[in-house]
């Protein structure tokens, strides 16, 4: 076909400039759309941050099972039924936590979750003469990403103050209650509904979370940095010998029970060994 044919009654170059034009006619509105809702705001480059670094390390030395439990865990919570009501909802996130983080004093009884009007937050935890109930504004209720983003963060601070974790500081309290949710694999489910709280029509003047969207992709990111590399967490045989240490303090002692264990059981492991020592050594103290 020669350059100056036509079809359809045009040249081929006109046509491909009338498409062209449609096309970006068409894409353009969408594209700033898109942008002025906030759908690009998620893809920001988390940044390092010294101050994560530390709260995640703290968190996870004092709450996470050994180097060979995490190895073959799931870190992050999923849910398993969507239609969960949010009393459901907040049972199987403690219940995930106690997973992840064996080591921490996480809670059996399930907190209340009303919906109330809240005015100067999106939720609210209270805990008083073991009377424990959650608030979800009445304002999010109907985005249910939203309200299960609000609900992780006020979870996290029911098993830190169980734990006795807390800093002084109201806001830095509140940070270190935003990383915890990273720290308990609740990150991917919290980013979820965070996201949607980036668009233009969310609660005007109002910022779900105390972190910044980088310090956000920044803890997740870490998070899984330190699940995955054991860098912050000991082995099974660390923790069995430093319980044993703790228990028997005379290493002589120590020594010949291990002895006499190794006796009664040649192919046990170290970490098994100790363990059954320490087992029979504190029946025996009952």
């Amino acid at each position: 076909m020669n350059q100056g044919e036509n079809v359809g009654g045009l040249p081929l170059l006109a046509l491909a400039l009338t498409i062209l034009v449609i096309w970006l006619l068409w894409e353009v509105p969408r594209l700033l759309r898109r942008k002025k809702l906030g759908q690009y705001h998620h893809e920001a480059k988390p940044s390092s941050s010294p101050e994560i670094d530390r709260m995640l390390a703290q968190l996870a030395a004092k709450g996470w099972p050994t180097r060979d439990e995490t190895a073959s865990m799931v870190f992050e919570f999923q849910i398993m039924n969507a239609a969960n009501d949010f009393e459901t909802f907040v049972a199987d996130l403690l219940k995930h936590i106690r997973r992840v983080a064996p080591n921490l004093n996480v809670p059996f009884k399930i907190p209340r979750v009303d919906v109330e009007g809240l005015n100067d937050a999106a939720g609210q935890f209270i805990e008083q003469d073991g009377w424990v109930k959650i608030s979800v504004s009445s304002g999010f209720i109907n985005d249910r990403p939203l309200a299960r983003s609000i609900l992780c963060h006020e979870v996290c601070h029911y098993v830190l103050n169980a734990s006795g974790i807390r800093v002084a500081s109201t806001a830095e309290n509140e940070r270190l209650t935003d990383v915890a949710m990273f720290a308990l694999g609740l990150g991917g489910i919290f980013m979820e509904g965070y996201r949607g709280s980036l668009r233009a029509d969310y609660r005007k003047g109002h910022k779900l979370g105390y972190l910044n969207e980088s310090e956000y992709g920044y803890a997740r990111e870490r998070a899984f940095e330190l699940w995955r590399s054991g860098q912050v967490t000991v082995t099974e045989l660390a923790k069995f010998q430093v319980q044993f240490k703790a228990a028997i303090p005379d290493a002589g002692v120590r020594q010949r029970l291990l002895g006499k264990a190794r006796e009664a059981a040649p192919t046990a492991s170290d970490a098994e060994l100790i363990k059954r020592v320490l087992d029979s050594y504190r029946a025996d103290r009952r």
